[in-house]
C-alpha cells in the first residue's frame, strides 16, 4: 500500500482525494496532514507528500515536516502557494502557473488546460 500526505486547507484535500480515488489504480492510504495530524503521523513514511497548503501556517512544525520530507520518495509543492523556489533536490517536483515551476499550465480555458513539463522529472522507482 502507498501512503501518501497532503498539507492543504480542507477543501483543497476533498478535491484532491476524490481526483486521486477516481485517477488511480494504486491502492492508496491518503492522509490529510494538518495541524491538528501532524503530531500523530511524524513517524510515517510517505511514498509522496503533496504540499498543497501555506507551509507559513506549520512554523512550529517545520522539523516534523522537513523529515517527512526527507522521507518522502516524491515531495509535490505548489508553488503559487509557497513561494519559495529552492527547491532544487531531484525528488522535488514543482507545480503551479508560476514560471519556474517543473509542471506550469500555460493556457486555461472553459474546456480545456494546456499543462507543459519545464524540466525531466525522475521516475520514482529508481
Amino acid at each position: 500500500m502507498t501512503f501518501l500526505g497532503i498539507i492543504s486547507e480542507d477543501k483543497s484535500f476533498e478535491r484532491i482525494k476524490e481526483k486521486l480515488k477516481k485517477q488511480s489504480d494504486m491502492q492508496l492510504e491518503i492522509i490529510h496532514i494538518n495541524k491538528k495530524s501532524i503530531s500523530n503521523i511524524k513517524n510515517i513514511k510517505f511514498e509522496i507528500l503533496v504540499i498543497d497548503g501555506d507551509l507559513k501556517d506549520f512554523e512550529r512544525e517545520k522539523q516534523i515536516i522537513t523529515k517527512l520530507c526527507e522521507k518522502a520518495k516524491a515531495v509535490l509543492i505548489n508553488t503559487d502557494i509557497n513561494q519559495k523556489t529552492n527547491f532544487n533536490e531531484e525528488k522535488y517536483i514543482t507545480y503551479g502557473l508560476n514560471q519556474k515551476a517543473t509542471v506550469t499550465i500555460s493556457s486555461i480555458t472553459d474546456t480545456d488546460l494546456l499543462v507543459c513539463l519545464q524540466e525531466n522529472i525522475k521516475d520514482m522507482k529508481e
